[in-house]
């Protein structure tokens, strides 16, 4: 059994995945206005669902960035949630997530974010530490040990849609480098899969 990416689209059935997030509390993922129409007036954005043994269990946004960082640039993981439990991989927070770069952001939003756009182009995370979801954890642990190892740097802090953010600016080539080294999460992707690609 293997995950697999689908591209997001308003024909998919996805009412038993928005249930779910609002049954967790995820305000941002509990509806298509929430999670995905929030994008339609920026110039670039795609979505994705992480399916799984049948069901939808996490999902993505990528958009364009212009208007923060310049031209060009993208970013990454908007709306992203993932239900772990669900998944393969039920690991939580570990060492693992960082050592092997074994979390679903790194194996499965990135490479496909990366591959949607474009590698020429800038990707940059936002973190912030409210107390919504795992903001904090990604604020305060997951992108300044990814920044320990090359590949993520903080570059601002900005005030962004309603919030003041941290914004981390990806190594693609780094980024690339070290995830082709670790063992990778079995995946069906769009088109490539950019962690086996050279």
């Amino acid at each position: 059994m293997s995950y697999k990416i689908v591209e997001y689209s308003p024909d998919l059935d996805l009412k038993e995945f928005y249930l779910e997030n609002s049954k967790r509390g995820l305000e941002n993922n509990a509806s298509q206005q929430a999670m995905f129409d929030c994008f339609r007036n920026e110039k670039h954005w795609q979505g994705w669902l992480v399916e799984y043994n049948g069901r939808f269990i996490g999902g993505v946004c990528i958009h364009s960035f212009d208007d923060v960082m310049g031209p060009n640039s993208y970013r990454i993981y908007a709306r992203s949630c993932f239900h772990t439990e669900l998944s393969m991989k039920p690991t939580g927070y570990v060492k693992s997530h960082y050592t092997n770069l074994q979390n679903v952001g790194l194996q499965l939003f990135t490479p496909v974010s990366i591959e949607w756009a474009g590698l020429d182009k800038k990707f940059y995370g936002s973190s912030n530490s409210r107390d919504v979801g795992s903001a904090q954890v990604v604020d305060k642990v997951w992108f300044p040990r990814l920044a320990e190892r090359g590949i993520f740097s903080r570059t601002t802090e900005v005030y962004y849609r309603g919030h003041y953010q941290n914004i981390w600016e990806l190594n693609v080539e780094e980024y690339l480098r070290q995830i082709r080294q670790v063992p990778h999460w079995e995946c069906e992707f769009p088109t490539i899969d950019l962690r086996k690609t050279k």
